[in-house]
């Protein structure tokens, strides 16, 4: 790392500091928000009744660039995208892509292949290149859901924070989530009934942190399976499975222009050079300061009106 510094212009050193900068200013500002969710209540049947119900529908449908930007952005500012960042982390027996046959956006951790102990269907999924849609990224409370129940109303920067957070995606079996599409919990869970508490449960701590609200349907199927969770018993609630979860005023959700929420898979282009990825790096980094400012202020003034209200 030294010698590349070492070659590196005066433009590019100047860039790679103010990228330093604003990765310290994200550590500060994760740290604080550490601590606001130190505070917070923890995921179980109480925390719903803290959640409002959806009332409003938002005022126009739902388009996943439009609204959550494009899949996959590298927020983070680690020069790899987060569908990599999100394999990296679930997969075992992994091998990535020599550097000098990996795409821009992803140059020092290309997954190449691995092995996935999907969580919704309890299989075991080997992961290949040749086959990248055999493994895809869920977001496990969807995108379209999160615009109908209030996502609509939050920044962009906001939206693209959400669409790339590491606690609201899971690397799974590409069939089921192409099954799961933009359903909520009122209308699918995991096969697997060993996840189902978990799913829940973090489904449950997406909406509370991020300020969403829930329909009736999924507010009951929650209460249902978390109240078996706290008890020990295994979920025994049945979704359908058909239809999509509804938003406020009874109307279902509106999918993207895949036809569902499904993980878009393939590579983001290739041939782009160092100021590139470190402008792309520096403008993520920014996005999720600037929606960790926001979620920090939001909460803050949340606590406040709770606390004239008492």
């Amino acid at each position: 790392m030294v010698g590349t510094v070492g070659q590196c212009s005066q433009p590019k050193i100047a860039s790679m500091r103010m990228l330093d900068g604003l990765m310290n200013m994200f550590l500060y500002i994760a740290a604080a928000l550490s601590v606001v969710g130190a505070a917070g209540i923890a995921p179980n049947v109480a925390t719903l009744d803290e959640i409002p119900s959806t009332t409003e529908n938002p005022p126009t449908e739902y388009r996943r660039e439009e609204g959550f930007g494009k899949a996959w952005l590298d927020v983070d500012g680690n020069y790899c995208d987060t569908r990599n960042d999100i394999l990296g982390l679930q997969l075992t027996d992994i091998e990535y892509v020599p550097v000098d046959q990996a795409p821009s956006r992803c140059r020092r951790a290309t997954v190449a292949t691995g092995i996935l102990d999907d969580p919704y269907s309890g299989r075991r999924i080997e992961f290949t290149r040749e086959n990248p849609t055999a493994v895809q990224i869920d977001h496990l409370v969807p995108l379209s859901w999160a615009w109908q129940n209030g996502a609509w109303k939050w920044t962009p920067e906001e939206r693209i924070s959400f669409a790339n957070d590491p606690e609201n995606l899971l690397a799974v079996d590409g069939a089921t989530n192409q099954s799961k599409g933009n359903k909520g919990p009122s209308r699918w869970l995991p096969d697997n009934e060993g996840f189902r508490c978990e799913y829940a449960e973090r489904f449950t701590n997406m909406v509370a942190t991020h300020d969403l609200s829930l329909p009736n349907d999924d507010r009951a199927a929650l209460t249902s399976i978390l109240s078996d969770c706290e008890s020990g018993a295994v979920p025994s609630l049945d979704p359908s499975g058909h239809g999509q979860s509804g938003g406020g005023n009874g109307q279902g959700t509106s999918t993207d222009a895949r036809g569902g929420e499904g993980d878009a898979s393939g590579e983001q282009g290739s041939g782009a050079e160092f100021e590139e990825e470190l402008t792309h790096g520096a403008i993520g980094v920014a996005i999720l300061v600037l929606a960790a400012l926001s979620a920090v202020m939001r909460r803050t003034a949340k606590r406040r009106n709770r606390g004239k209200r008492k």
